[in-house]
């Protein structure tokens, strides 16, 4: 993997920052209540308050996995798929996006190490 630049962190920085600010909206759309629909088996009332959660955050995975699992349970398989596939499309881009945020920590340190045995 080539060695990340300062452009490449500031992005990685930037994209942070905006994910903290995806959770924030998360949890002022109400998640908890999603749960508790989900778990007392009234998927349909679930249904909008994921698709508030959606539309605050189009990337979320788990909110399109539990979007599918809603549409499985209410009959509309072809709606469950669609959610399902972008569930595993934003969890596969999530991963890559750790393992890159990773190995900039990881090339950090590196850098670090080598700055400091040139001071001296």
């Amino acid at each position: 993997m080539p060695p990340v630049n300062l452009a490449h962190r500031r992005e990685i920085t930037r994209c942070q920052n905006l994910s903290l600010t995806v959770k924030e909206k998360d949890r002022a759309s109400g998640s908890g209540s999603r749960k508790v629909y989900m778990t007392m088996d009234q998927p349909e009332k679930a249904e909008p308050l994921l698709l508030n959660a959606i539309k605050l955050d189009p990337t979320s995975s788990l909110a399109h996995f539990r979007l599918s699992t809603v549409y499985r349970l209410t009959g509309h398989p072809e709606d469950a798929k669609h959610e399902f596939d972008e569930y595993q499309k934003y969890k596969e881009m999530k991963d890559k996006l750790q393992a890159i945020y990773h190995d900039l920590h990881s090339n950090q340190s590196v850098d670090e190490n080598e700055d400091s045995k040139l001071k001296k």
